[in-house]
């Protein structure tokens, strides 16, 4: 079991998530080390990574199912937390 007061522990399961392209899962995951580590250029790069990486992987299923304001990544309520942390 990770120790939720570990940055590198979020890290690595942010990264492990996104090989398996669990974007959202990897996002979640680099904020919650974010918040333990707010200096880290290391997590912030990979949280934009994955973000990038959600946005590109939901952009085909916007278009085919015409709704964006439900797909956006953004528009998850666990990024709430993304705007206190950036």
């Amino acid at each position: 079991m990770m120790s939720p007061r570990w940055s590198k522990a979020w890290y690595r399961e942010g990264a492990a998530l996104s090989l398996l392209k669990d974007y959202k899962g990897a996002v979640d995951a680099f904020v919650q080390a974010l918040k333990l580590d707010p200096a880290s250029e290391e997590i912030r790069k990979a949280l934009m990574e994955a973000m990038d990486a959600m946005k590109s992987a939901v952009a085909p299923a916007r278009v085919e199912h015409g709704t964006p304001e439900l797909l956006h990544p953004l528009a998850y309520a666990s990024y709430g937390a993304l705007v206190m942390v950036l």
